[in-house]
């Protein structure tokens, strides 16, 4: 029998021969190609996760610094990152914004923990604004005012002020013109020329300490006229020392109080005088 090969592509089989049989395997069908795989951008989660801190005022920095992060990852690595981009966008803006809006607050808060501790304990309205103050927290609401009260109450309150307002008038006035007095004297650098206005200048701060040390006051402004009463005061020994010396160089040594701490007084003062309608009287 002649040799025959019974091989039938694509199946197991035999190969049969005269002497021998052999088993063959059966052919392997080539496979179709594998698809390409898509690369993903391995920072595009952070980019999500800033873009949704972004969202938040009180996270935005942490969603501004994330998006930063995840932006400049994804772009190294060759990817172009949405969400990290929009993350950016809005927490910058929302950084701004809070920045802002927290300027605004302090402002106001500093605001009104100033004017409740030199108006004291009680309500008051400057202008716009009412300041509603206790001694262990305060309040400030903006807008219209409430209308005069129209009883004895607000005509009392309004008397109270215009009578402060004499009062300060009778007290700087005369001190105002000693010092305008004083500047051109001790300009002269002559004892002789200052002597005179000295005592003068000294008699001036003394009239000015009794009117704001034994006058009624509003507690509003009592603390401010304390403390220009206290200054005048010692004013007038200082320039009664003044006038007691016999030389330009005796006259240098005599000490002054500081004189911002008062400055700044009156100007509180003529403030508060200006929100409860009294106009400087001039002098």
């Amino acid at each position: 029998m002649e040799n025959a090969n019974l091989r039938c592509p694509g199946t197991y089989g035999v190969l049969v021969t005269q002497n021998e049989t052999t088993t063959f395997a059966r052919d392997s069908p080539e496979l179709p190609p594998a698809a390409p795989q898509t690369a993903v951008d391995p920072f595009r989660t952070f980019g999500v996760v800033g873009f949704v801190l972004s969202l938040f005022a009180i996270v935005n920095i942490a969603g501004l610094v994330v998006s930063i992060v995840a932006l400049v990852r994804s772009r190294r690595a060759g990817f172009r990152n949405g969400f990290a981009l929009a993350g950016t966008v809005i927490s910058s803006i929302g950084v701004v914004i809070t920045v802002i809006v927290g300027g605004i607050v302090v402002s106001t808060f500093v605001d009104a923990a100033q004017t409740c501790g030199r108006l004291g304990t009680g309500v008051h309205v400057v202008g716009s604004s009412t300041y509603t103050c206790t001694p262990t927290s305060f309040y400030v609401s903006f807008g219209t005012p409430p209308a005069a009260l129209p009883d004895s109450a607000g005509e009392a309150g309004g008397e109270e002020w215009a009578e402060a307002n004499s009062l300060y008038s009778d007290a700087t006035c005369p001190t105002n013109a000693a010092r305008e007095e004083l500047y051109v004297a001790v300009a002269a650098n002559d004892i002789t020329t200052l002597v005179p206005v000295a005592d003068a200048a000294s008699r001036a701060f003394a009239d000015a300490a009794d009117v704001f040390l034994n006058s009624a006051w509003p507690a509003e402004i009592e603390k401010d006229i304390q403390l220009l009463g206290e200054t005048s005061a010692q004013l007038a020994e200082s320039w009664g020392k003044v006038a007691a010396t016999t030389d330009v160089t005796a006259a240098e040594a005599v000490p002054f109080p500081d004189a911002q701490r008062p400055f700044e007084a009156a100007q509180r003062i003529r403030e508060s005088l200006s929100d409860h309608g009294q106009e400087s009287l001039g002098c």
